[in-house]
């Protein structure tokens, strides 16, 4: 359940791999976990927020 997996700041770095096993689809983890913040901008922008938006809640610290 432990897999090792390159981080694009912190090298070789375990985590839990996949728990469900499927013997005709198995999967696989291809890439450590995001960065704190790493997807905050996409995920704001598809809940509809404006950049100037995202920029206000970055500038009063509600987001990173």
């Amino acid at each position: 359940m432990i897999v090792d997996a390159q981080h694009p700041t912190h090298g070789r770095v375990r985590q839990v791999g996949v728990a469900i096993k499927l013997s005709e689809t198995p999967g696989s983890v291809r890439t450590a976990a995001p960065l704190a913040g790493e997807h905050t901008d996409l995920v704001l922008k598809d809940l509809g927020l404006s950049a100037t938006e995202i920029a206000a809640l970055r500038e009063k610290k509600v987001v990173e």
